[in-house]
C-alpha cells in the first residue's frame, strides 16, 4: 500500500521535496497551495508586454543544489555580463575577459591591494570561522573601507538585503564564488521559470491550488472543513515567528539606448541615498521588454514617492526619459537567517523551506531534498 504524504506550500522547497519523492513508487503526493500559483516567493507578472518579476532576483546556474534538480535541457537562461557598474564605471573580470584588466586595475574603486585581495578570495577556501559576520571578515581579511563602501556593501546587500551585511561570513564566501565563477542570469519567461521546471518535472504529484490547510497532527490536515489523513505532513513554509527582510522594487523603462551594457549598475552613497541598485533586465534578457524598449529594475530599501525615484534616474541617466509600470513592496523577501527563531517543534511534521538552510535559491532546493530524505528513510 501507497504511503500518502501531503506538502504545503508550492514554493522551491515543496516542488524539490515532491520531485525527491517521485524517485520511490510507493509514494502518493498531494502539494497543497493557498495562492491561485507555485513559486512562492518567486513569481512574475505580465505587463503591456514586460515581465515583471516579484522583486529584483537572478539565477546563478552553478548553485550546488541547482545541478541536480532543474532540467536544465529546459530551462533558457540568459546572462547579465560579469562585473559591475559602480558610479556609471564599469568594474570588469579581467580573469573571463582580458579586455577588462586595464580599466579594472585602473579604476577608482579601491586600491590595488584591495584588487589583488579580491583575486586572492576568489581561491582561497571558505574560512570556517563561526559567529563572524561578513562585514567583519570584510574587515579582518584586509579590505579598506573605500572599496567596502562602494562595492561591497551596494553589491551584497542587493543580495542579502541589508546595508549592514551582518550575515553568515561563510555564506557570503560560498556566494562569492559562485559570482566570481558563474554569470548571474535570467531565465527566458521570467524567474518563474524556475518553479514551473520543477513542477513539469513532477510526473504523480497532485498539485492544489487555492487551498487553505491547517495542519491538525503530524498526520492530519483539514481543508474546507474537511479532514484528510496522511502518512506524512511536510510544511514547506515557515512559521509566523520568522522575521524577514523586506525591499521595494520600481519597474520603469525606457527607449532602447545600444550604448548600455546588460550589467548591474551600483552607486556609493555620494551619487545616490535612495536607490540601492538598478539592473537593466531587459538588457540582458531580451524577452523581458517590448522591442525597443529597455526595462529597469529599481531597488531601494526605504519606501520614497514613486515621482522621487524617477527624478533620482533621470538625474543618474540623464539622456533617458524614464516611464513608471509597477512597484512591489516584498515584505518578506528573505528570511533573517542571522537573527531567525528556532524552527518549531518538528516532532509532529517535518519542515522545508530556505530559512532551514541559507536564504536563497539553493538553501530552498537542499531543504526540500533533505525533507525529502526523512520520509524515504522511514518507509
Amino acid at each position: 500500500m501507497k504511503k500518502k504524504v501531503a506538502i504545503i506550500g508550492a514554493g522551491l522547497a515543496g516542488l524539490n521535496c515532491a520531485r525527491h519523492l517521485e524517485n520511490n513508487k510507493n509514494i502518493h503526493i498531494d502539494i497543497f497551495e493557498k495562492t491561485d500559483r507555485i513559486g512562492g516567493r518567486i513569481k512574475t507578472d505580465k505587463v503591456d508586454g514586460f515581465l515583471l518579476d516579484h522583486g529584483f532576483q537572478v539565477f546563478l546556474g552553478r548553485y550546488p543544489e541547482a545541478k541536480n534538480s532543474f532540467d536544465y535541457k529546459n530551462l533558457e537562461l540568459y546572462p547579465f555580463i560579469p562585473g559591475a557598474m559602480i558610479n556609471h564605471e564599469y568594474i570588469g573580470d579581467p580573469l573571463r575577459n582580458i579586455s577588462d584588466l586595464f580599466p579594472t586595475l585602473l579604476s577608482n574603486i579601491g586600491s590595488l591591494k584591495d584588487k589583488l585581495l579580491i583575486l586572492k578570495l576568489r581561491y582561497d577556501n571558505i574560512n570556517s570561522s563561526k559567529n563572524l559576520s561578513t562585514i567583519q571578515f570584510l574587515k579582518n581579511y584586509g579590505f579598506s573601507n573605500k572599496i567596502i563602501e562602494d562595492f561591497f556593501i551596494p553589491f551584497f546587500s542587493g543580495i542579502f538585503l541589508n546595508k549592514s551585511l551582518s550575515n553568515d561570513s561563510q555564506f557570503f564566501q560560498f556566494l562569492f564564488k559562485l559570482f566570481s565563477n558563474d554569470n548571474a542570469t535570467l531565465p527566458k519567461n521570467g524567474m518563474q521559470d524556475l518553479p514551473l521546471n520543477l513542477a513539469n518535472q513532477l510526473n504523480k504529484t497532485k498539485i492544489n491550488l487555492k487551498s487553505n490547510v491547517e495542519i491538525i497532527s503530524k498526520n492530519e490536515i483539514e481543508i474546507n472543513n474537511e479532514r484528510k489523513r496522511y502518512d506524512f505532513i511536510v510544511k514547506a513554509f515557515p512559521p509566523a515567528s520568522t522575521k524577514f527582510h523586506s525591499i521595494f522594487t520600481d519597474y520603469f523603462w525606457t527607449n532602447n539606448n545600444n550604448k548600455q551594457k546588460p550589467v548591474l549598475h551600483l552607486f556609493t552613497k555620494k551619487r545616490s541615498n535612495l536607490i540601492n541598485h538598478i539592473a537593466p533586465v531587459s538588457l540582458a534578457n531580451k524577452n523581458y521588454a517590448p522591442k525597443g524598449k529597455v526595462l529597469y529594475s529599481i531597488n531601494f530599501f526605504n519606501e520614497q514617492p514613486i515621482e522621487l525615484i524617477k527624478k533620482e534616474l533621470e538625474k543618474l541617466f540623464p539622456n533617458n526619459q524614464f516611464f513608471h509600470i509597477r512597484r512591489y513592496h516584498i515584505k518578506e523577501a528573505l528570511p533573517v537567517i542571522g537573527d531567525k527563531a528556532k524552527p518549531e517543534n518538528i516532532s509532529d511534521f517535518l519542515i522545508a523551506g530556505d530559512y532551514l538552510e541559507t536564504p536563497s535559491i539553493n538553501g530552498a532546493l537542499v531543504s526540500g531534498r533533505k525533507a525529502a530524505s526523512a520520509i524515504t528513510t522511514k518507509i
